[in-house]
């Protein structure tokens, strides 16, 4: 779970379900946003390995969102990069601390589901 500043929760649409893909994770994935106030958290589900996993400690700066992940397999950090309006984002994971996607081989997508 996460908080948002009161000025800044009003202008970020992320609740709801976004498709897309977690590399490793098979390749479909869900990955869904709840707010509550300013409060977001987050889930995901990977359909080809059936599991399920949640996402802690995120910070949103911007439209960069930090975090880290947990799930059966582990736990570790992603990275995303949302579009200007929420609709969309690009990111990562992995299992050390990421300062950027460039060299990671672990991409994490998700197009937000109509």
């Amino acid at each position: 779970m996460f908080l948002l500043t009161p000025a800044f929760a009003g202008a970020v649409d992320l609740q709801g379900d976004y498709l897309g893909n977690i590399a490793g994770g098979g390749s479909e994935s869900t990955t869904s946003f709840k707010t509550e106030g300013n409060k977001i958290s987050a889930t995901y589900y990977m359909s080809k390995v059936k599991s399920s996993g949640t996402l802690t400690d995120i910070k949103l700066n911007d439209r960069s969102l930090t975090g880290q992940w947990h799930d059966d397999f582990g736990k570790g950090y992603v990275l995303f990069q949302f579009n200007p309006d929420y609709s969309s984002f690009q990111g990562c994971w992995d299992k050390k601390k990421l300062k950027d996607c460039e060299n990671s081989s672990q991409p994490w997508n998700g197009n937000k589901a109509k």
